[in-house]
C-alpha cells in the first residue's frame, strides 16, 4: 500500500488552502515586532506571523527588534527565500530591516530572522512566513 504520495499531497493541500482564508494584517505598511525573552533557548518570537498581504496590495514591511542586547546579524538579518525581485530591500539598522513587498500575486515566502547577541556574539535563527494573497 502506497500512502506516502497521498500523505504528501494532503499536506500540500492543507498548506495551500488556509493561505486564502487568512485575514490580511499588512495592507500598506506594517511592523513585525521581534522579541527575545531570555536568549536562544527561549527562542525568537515574531508578531504577526504570518504577515498576510491582501490581493493587489504592496506593503512596506519593517522588522523591528524590541529586546535589548540583540541585533540583526550583519547584512543577513532578514533573508527571504526564493523572492527573486518580489521584495526590494530598503533602509535599515542593527535593530530594523525594511523591505517593500511588491506582491506579484498569490505566493508564500519563508524567511529567516537572523539575530546576534551583542554581548557574546552567539547567533539565533527563526523561519516565519509572508503570505501574498
Amino acid at each position: 500500500m502506497k500512502i506516502a504520495p497521498f500523505v504528501a499531497a494532503s499536506a500540500l493541500l492543507l498548506a495551500i488552502e488556509p493561505a486564502a482564508a487568512l485575514t490580511p494584517n499588512c495592507e500598506k505598511a506594517c511592523t513585525v515586532v521581534i522579541t527575545m525573552s531570555a536568549g536562544c533557548g527561549s527562542g525568537i518570537k515574531v508578531a504577526p506571523d504570518p504577515v498576510v498581504v491582501p490581493p493587489g496590495a504592496t506593503a512596506d514591511i519593517t522588522w523591528s527588534i524590541q529586546s535589548d542586547g540583540w541585533a540583526f546579524d550583519g547584512g543577513n538579518g532578514i533573508s527571504i527565500f526564493l523572492a527573486d525581485d518580489a521584495f526590494e530591500k530598503g533602509p535599515g539598522s542593527s535593530k530594523t530591516v525594511k523591505f517593500k513587498n511588491k506582491n506579484k500575486g498569490p505566493r508564500v515566502f519563508k524567511y529567516d530572522v537572523n539575530l546576534v547577541d551583542t554581548k557574546d556574539n552567539s547567533k539565533c535563527k527563526l523561519d516565519p512566513t509572508v503570505v501574498n494573497q
